[in-house]
């Protein structure tokens, strides 16, 4: 199944999109930046078939980059689904800073924009469509998780984790999970299932 979703995805490289970007920026009008971007001149900057993108879904892409591009400070927030406050918070900006730019009497660097768009999944690219830095992100996380799972099936023999899930209440050495405690591991966050594996762990 990994291999079949792999296969339809494609990657749009991090310098490729730079350059999109920073063309999305210099133009006010979407449909010049289009016209521009689709003409032979718009292929020195990229040539969407080396990447498996065909004329449908590079438009889509175009369209994308160039919204996000356009999107201001206040639609990121609105778009976010959060408040002020939350994102002053996760991204330490002074909740001054924010009213501002909310309100037009400053606008913030557009590479902030950007990592704001980006963290808050704003940036949509087409069907099956990614920028390589978020593949290599998706691969290190999975790894990373994998690496986990081997290391606690590797110092808890006969114990399978099921339905883990974030959560605000913690679980605490010694607490009752499934069908038996959990002496030796504490989670600060999160809760989780565990069963007995069948001929396995007493």
């Amino acid at each position: 199944m990994s291999g079949k979703r792999n296969r339809r995805l494609k990657i749009l490289p991090d310098r490729i999109f730079h350059k999109i970007w920073v063309e999305a920026l210099d133009t006010d009008d979407r449909a010049t930046f289009l016209a521009k971007m689709i003409s032979s001149d718009g292929k020195t900057v990229a040539r969407p078939e080396k990447y498996s993108i065909d004329a449908v879904l590079w438009y889509d892409v175009l369209r994308g980059i160039f919204d996000a591009a356009h999107m201001d400070a206040g639609e990121i927030i609105r778009f976010s689904g959060k408040k002020k406050a939350e994102i002053s918070h996760y991204f330490c900006i002074p909740i001054r800073t924010l009213e501002d730019w909310c309100s037009g009497k400053s606008n913030p660097p557009s590479y902030v924009r950007l990592m704001m768009i980006r963290e808050f999944h704003l940036l949509n690219l087409g069907k099956n469509v990614r920028l390589e830095s978020e593949d290599v992100k998706d691969q290190t996380k999975n790894t990373s998780f994998k690496s986990e799972d081997k290391k606690f099936d590797d110092e808890h023999p006969g114990i399978m984790i099921e339905n883990f899930r974030f959560g605000s209440q913690g679980i605490e050495s010694g607490s009752e999970v499934g069908e038996f405690g959990v002496e030796d591991v504490k989670f600060d966050f999160g809760t989780i299932n565990v069963r007995k594996v069948a001929g396995n762990a007493d």
